[in-house]
C-alpha cells in the first residue's frame, strides 16, 4: 500500500472557515474545532473500526467492501503520523507547523500555482488561540 505521507507530507487535518465567521462567532468556531478534536481523540483511543463503520453506514455504504483497506490507511497514516506527531505530542491535536505551511506556500509560488506569496500566519490559526 502506498500511503500519501510517502510522497506528499501532511501537516494534519485542515478545517477551513472565513475570517468573518472567525471574528463574528469565535465561540462557534472554537466549539466546532473542539468537537473535531474530541472525535480524533476517540478514534486514536482505539475506535478506528467503529468510526469507519459509522461513516460507511451513514455516508458511503458503497465503501463497505474497503473497510480493511481504510482501516490500514487510518492506522498507518492518520493515527500514526497525521494526528500524532512530535508537534501534537508537544502542543496537542490541532497544532499547526507554521514553518511547514510557509514552505508549502512558497513551493506553490515557485511552481506558479499561486501568484503571490502569502504568509502562513495569515491563513493558519492555532485552535488554542480562537476566542483569545
Amino acid at each position: 500500500m502506498i500511503l500519501s505521507n510517502d510522497f506528499l507530507p501532511s501537516f494534519g487535518n485542515v478545517i477551513v472557515t472565513s475570517d468573518r465567521l472567525l471574528s463574528e462567532n469565535p465561540d462557534l468556531v472554537k466549539r466546532f474545532t473542539d468537537a473535531v478534536t474530541a472525535s480524533y481523540e476517540w478514534v486514536i483511543d482505539g475506535h478506528i473500526e467503529d468510526a469507519l463503520n459509522i461513516s460507511i453506514e451513514k455516508y458511503t455504504p458503497a465503501a463497505a467492501d474497503q473497510l480493511d483497506y481504510l482501516k490500514t490507511a487510518f492506522e498507518n497514516t492518520f493515527v500514526a503520523s497525521v494526528w500524532q506527531s512530535p508537534l501534537t505530542a508537544e502542543r496537542g491535536l490541532g497544532a499547526a507547523n507554521l514553518e511547514a505551511w510557509q514552505q508549502a506556500a512558497d513551493t506553490m509560488v515557485e511552481y506558479e500555482v499561486i501568484a503571490e506569496r502569502p504568509l502562513a500566519t495569515d491563513f493558519v490559526v492555532d485552535p488554542s488561540q480562537i476566542g483569545n
